[in-house]
């Protein structure tokens, strides 16, 4: 009976002491979620709406860069560049940001020991994969503006230096898989002991934890550094092409003036020392020769034979029913009829007309009957026809030649003039982008370094002196705590910088909200 007693004495005790030990807990409990109220009250509430803002900022605007880019622009290097970019700033922000906002609203109950390395893990790898890749785009960009001659990256050299970034920067965060997890923390207000995700006692202010966050900061050093580099050689190229296109412009101007000038002075030249013109007094085809024109020994003409006497090989040719405006029609067709030579002997090799006769030695012209005379006159004007017609149509012929020939140089000349101002006009265009990408790509890599510098400065005065971290912090209030998550800045604000600074990524987008809207009218 005592030991039943007893017995039931000893296990009332246990029961009270488990109750007591559950009680405490509950307590404990209460008292950590109270503390992480407090410290979201006081401390976290700038530091979740910096963090949802950049949350929504870079989900809704890198997955909209990623769409427009995608469909609605050509492949390129610059368009392969940006998908990229803009796919790991989607994951950071669509993923790596709300894990952080849920780790700041639990600061002492966190206790997923694998959820906080894994996620750790793909918060620092999409971070500083931009950094990485940015600077890859500034090299890009150097050796296509500086070095055009040199040969240039292709689109799978793109993706597969993409893809090999992306295996280093893997590579080089993995130590953060080993270095954080779950540890105690004290809280501030009660004193109480909760859990957060954060470097290990193991590697906490360890010689490694310092080597590897100096190595990190050397590499943002040096990632910067040549950032700044090959974007200020590329600005000096821009600028020199600048002013040498500026000096040319003004050359060639230079030039037109002067060319101007000195036509108004050929012209004015030609004004003063223009000869007067005099009409010369036409000669009627009828008008007989006067007697001063007439020449001694002429031999006398019939009114129904008149004869023209032309000089040919030094003999004296007697063409019946031939005027002086005939000659050349009858020696083109001198092979077809032999006319009939006289043994008359010239004083020299001379141009006789019908007017100017020179002297005629021992002239005779053979009777002809007058039957032979008329076929002879109608073979001579058939003859003549047909010249005149193949004249007038070969004339014609070269008339219309020298039109095509003279609209085919025209359109020639015309089309040379057009594709040179069309070439020109892409030049310049592709200048234009060229300079506006390049400056894109600058404001991309300021503000994604930027963003970086804020926290590697919390880094360092953690692990040189965590007292000083906390003053500075509490100094400066909700910046204290913001500058831990500064290296979202550059996962979020791309796409603003492609909406304020690329005016074809503005277009495309516009359009694809123009046909959104006609698409849910015509579906309404």
């Amino acid at each position: 009976m005592f030991n039943y007693t007893e017995t039931n004495q000893v296990s009332n005790v246990s029961m009270e002491e488990n109750e007591r030990i559950n009680l405490l807990s509950t307590v404990a409990n209460i008292s950590l979620e109270e503390e992480e109220r407090i410290n979201l009250l006081s401390t976290g509430i700038p530091v979740l709406a910096f963090l949802a803002f950049l949350c929504f900022l870079g989900t809704f605007g890198n997955g909209l860069t990623v769409i427009v880019y995608a469909i609605r622009f050509k492949p390129s290097i610059y368009r392969t560049f940006i998908l990229w970019l803009g796919s790991v700033d989607l994951v950071a922000c669509s993923v790596s940001i709300p894990y952080v906002i849920y780790d700041s609203t639990h600061p002492f109950t966190f206790t997923s020991e694998w959820s906080c390395r894994i996620f750790v893990f793909i918060n620092f790898v999409f971070s500083m994969y931009s950094p990485l890749l940015l600077d890859v785009i500034a090299i890009e960009r150097y050796r296509r503006i500086c070095k055009p001659t040199d040969r240039q990256l292709t689109r799978a050299e793109a993706r597969l230096i993409s893809g090999l970034m992306g295996l280093i920067v893997v590579l080089c965060c993995s130590p953060f898989l080993a270095m954080y997890g779950i540890t105690s923390v004290t809280t501030p207000f009660n004193n109480l002991q909760g859990h957060e995700c954060n470097v290990v006692e193991e590697y906490r202010a360890s010689l490694f934890e310092t080597i590897y966050f100096a190595l990190l900061f050397a590499v943002y050093v040096i990632l910067f550094v040549l950032c700044i580099v090959f974007y200020s050689l590329i600005g000096r190229k821009l600028m020199k092409s600048e002013r040498f296109r500026r000096a040319t412009k003004a050359a060639k101007r230079i030039r037109r003036q002067q060319s101007m000038r000195q036509i108004e002075r050929l012209q004015q030249k030609s004004v003063k020392f223009a000869p007067e013109e005099h009409p010369e007094p036409l000669v009627k085809q009828s008008e007989t020769p006067t007697d001063e024109n007439k020449v001694e020994n002429e031999p006398t003409v019939s009114a129904e034979s008149e004869i023209s006497i032309t000089s040919v090989s030094g003999t004296c040719e007697l063409q019946p029913n031939y005027t002086s405006d005939d000659v050349l029609g009858y020696q083109n067709s001198a092979h077809n009829h032999q006319p009939y030579q006289q043994n008359t002997v010239l004083n020299g090799i001379e141009q006789i007309s019908g007017k100017a006769l020179a002297p005629i030695v021992a002239t005779t012209v053979p009777p002809e009957s007058p039957a032979k005379h008329d076929t002879l006159n109608g073979n001579n004007n058939a003859d003549n026809m047909k010249m005149d017609m193949k004249i007038n149509a070969k004339t014609e012929s070269n008339k219309q030649t020298d039109v095509v020939q003279n609209t085919s140089v025209k359109k020639k000349s015309v089309k040379r003039f057009v594709d040179y101002r069309v070439s020109k006009k892409k030049v310049s265009q592709l200048i234009s982008k060229s300079k506006r990408v390049t400056m894109m790509f600058l404001v991309v890599s300021v503000l994604s370094f930027g963003g970086y510098l804020p926290y590697f400065v919390h880094v360092i005065m953690r692990n040189v002196d965590d007292d000083m971290r906390r003053n500075v912090a509490s100094a400066f209030g909700s910046i204290g705590p913001i500058m831990r998550y500064s290296f979202f800045i550059n996962n979020a604000v791309n796409p603003v910088v492609y909406g304020f600074m690329d005016r074809h990524f503005r277009n495309q987008f516009k359009r694809m909200i123009k046909k959104c809207r006609g698409h849910r009218m015509d579906f309404t």
